[in-house]
């Protein structure tokens, strides 16, 4: 291991400005981890004071230290695989102080944590009950009859049925166990429960219920909630105070309603112009040049300086103070007295608004240039489930009539469950119909043949949900790009590299000659998303299908992939079926919209039909579950 560099402390940060009791105060807390390369700084000299009783927002994009920050409030980051210097205090004692036998007796009892992808965290070999009864048993000794007595409330607090605890994982909804997750972090009562991104991959339905759920308990027992999220409107609807933090720094600080009402920093201000709206503007979104990148050591002037609209020569050669304004903290030389006056009236909004780069040679090879469409007809969709005398029929598609065509993105809205990715893995010939009809262009494809079905596959390609295991990670992207174009003679031998450069130009990778020898580990995950679209285009898909493209991607990652999806249509003229829960992002794409619950299209019609006079009440409950 290479000689430690020695982690420099700066002044405090993201202290309380209100009257309110803090219950936990971080100060001057630097964090880095050990590689090859030397001391990656994850939390870069922070200091901020979690008011008691109340709900508190750290936001960011990934890599920003949120999670980082997480483990090391509940003294999960230790030696030797990092290097800590600064306190974090928990009734006057320091956390990064304790040995192994206070910080047991403190989690769960004094601080809990839902861990990030919480619905993976449940034993899958044992009954929930059985494992429920195993964390009370490590922590507490009780009487059965009080185990009981605790489980039981901690299950009504959630909304749980009892008959949970009989079952294992797997045999309940991703919603179900996400409350399991929140019952088993508040049922011991904690001062304190810290939430890492709690609603990532819920439907708004779900999503929303958790939210409440999260506010009562806040409410009813007094805890402190602590959310780590990137995503914007579940802060603002939850939090009662936020924190922006940005490379291991908090950068702005205060109470929610302040933070959102006046985005003092410049970071706050394009992660919040980075959100479709449903209501405002329906513009062309604004998106956050770059990414978050991994510092070597502590940073006295600004990190945020190569992506910022605002920055001048000053920032680059000034450290960084804290300063407040508004009732707030912000940590940004624009509200230095000495050099406010040398910034520009610039509009951060002005930014990021620029479309993808489509080159004339580009357009004309994979632009449709003949109108396409695929349409279902009277679909259905049936699963036999058990065998023998338990077997029984799931209807997941009951009469579905949808149609996209080219130069149009239709939107398939609906909660988990609703057949959503069923209708998607019907078009694209993963499965079959059990009746009805399958068009395209004009031709009945229900029961095509196998080498057919090769054939049509190049008119209808997949975008997938998970940009981290849609790419091969053993091989680099321009091959992953040069494979579906000779096959599918897209291109010639002698210029394929040119075509694949050009690929990744076309979807606002660039330079492209940076990422055509990268492995996709190397790349974002809206980068490596934006190698999928490319992947998709490559056959001369004429459709796309988009599965939930962006709900594991920040804000303002999101917006980059909406406005390339929108570029898409506009410009080559790809039609393209838009799945998702989301429905601000369908406003923002879709030009008509199909409502699904049960396995049916309940509604139809285009966004100002489907929020301004919604006719079923299915679709009042999606619309009013938006945060």
């Amino acid at each position: 291991m290479g000689q430690h560099k020695i982690l420099v402390l700066f002044q405090l940060s993201g202290l309380l400005l209100s009257k309110e009791v803090p219950i936990l105060k971080i100060r001057k807390l630097s964090l880095g981890y050990d590689s090859d390369a030397g001391v990656v700084i994850a939390i870069d000299n922070l200091s901020l004071d979690i008011p008691k009783g109340k709900i508190s927002s750290i936001v960011g994009e990934s890599g920003s230290g949120k999670s980082t920050l997480a483990n090391a409030i509940m003294g999960f980051v230790k030696y030797p695989n990092v290097r800590l210097s600064g306190s974090i205090y928990f009734h006057d004692e320091d956390i990064l102080t304790m040995g192994t036998v206070q910080l047991r007796r403190m989690r769960m009892e004094k601080i809990s944590v839902v861990p990030q992808a919480a619905m993976n965290s449940l034993n899958p070999v044992m009954k929930i009950g059985d494992e429920i009864h195993d964390i009370i048993s490590a922590h507490k000794k009780m009487s059965p009859e009080e185990e009981k007595k605790i489980v039981s409330s901690a299950l009504e607090m959630v909304e749980l049925p009892d008959y949970v605890l009989n079952s294992y994982q797997n045999q309940i909804s991703g919603g179900m166990r996400q409350r399991v997750m929140i019952a088993i972090a508040s049922m011991l009562d904690p001062e304190i429960m810290i939430l890492d991104e709690p609603t990532t991959g819920l439907d708004v339905i779900v999503q929303k219920n958790i939210l409440d759920i999260i506010k009562k308990i806040n409410k009813n027992k007094g805890t402190t909630v602590v959310l780590i999220t990137h995503d914007i409107p579940v802060a603002f609807y939850l939090s009662d105070f936020a924190s922006i933090i940005y490379a291991g720094k908090v950068v702005e600080d205060g109470r929610k309603e302040s933070i959102f009402t006046n985005r003092l920093h410049p970071y706050t201000n394009l992660l919040i112009g980075s959100i479709p709206s449903m209501t405002g503007s329906s513009e062309r979104l604004t998106t956050i040049p770059g990414e978050v990148k991994p510092l070597m050591e502590n940073q006295k002037l600004c990190s945020f300086i190569d992506r910022c609209p605002f920055a001048i020569a000053e920032c680059r050669s000034n450290e960084l103070e804290d300063y407040e304004e508004k009732d707030e903290m912000v940590r940004c030389h624009r509200y230095n007295p000495s050099l406010k006056d040398n910034f520009t009236k610039q509009k951060t909004e002005d930014k990021g608004k620029s479309e993808s780069g489509f080159s004339s040679n580009i357009t004309s090879r994979f632009a449709v240039v003949e109108d396409h469409s695929i349409e279902l007809i009277d679909l259905n969709k049936n699963y036999t489930v058990g065998r023998g005398s338990k077997a029984h029929v799931i209807n997941a598609l009951k009469g579905v009539n949808i149609k996209v065509e080219t130069g149009k993105v239709v939107s398939l809205v609906g909660a988990s469950g609703s057949g959503k990715t069923t209708v998607g893995k019907i078009i694209l010939f993963d499965e079959r119909a059990t009746s009805g009809k399958y068009i395209i262009d004009g031709r009945d494809v229900t029961h095509a043949k196998d080498r057919e079905v090769k054939r049509l596959r190049r008119t209808v390609q997949m975008i997938f949900q998970d940009p981290f295991s849609s790419l091969s990670p053993i091989h680099k992207i321009g091959y992953q790009i040069k494979r579906p174009l000779l096959i599918n003679h897209m291109s010639e031998a002698n210029d394929v590299k040119d075509n694949i450069l050009g690929m990744l130009n076309l979807v606002g990778l660039r330079p492209a000659e940076s990422f055509f020898d990268k492995f996709p580990h190397e790349l974002s995950g809206g980068q490596r998303q934006r190698v999928s679209i490319a992947k998709a285009l490559s056959v001369g898909a004429r459709i796309l299908v988009a599965d939930e493209p962006v709900s594991m991607l920040d804000a303002s990652v999101r917006a980059e992939i909406l406005n390339l999806l929108s570029d898409l249509k506009n410009r080559l003229k790809i039609g393209i079926l838009y799945i998702t829960h989301d429905l601000s992002t369908v406003r923002y794409v879709a030009d008509h919209i199909y409502v699904m619950n049960a396995g049916m299209v309940e509604e139809e019609g285009n966004w100002v039909q489907i929020a301004n006079n919604p006719s079923k009440e299915y679709t009042k409950k999606l619309l009013d579950s938006v945060v």
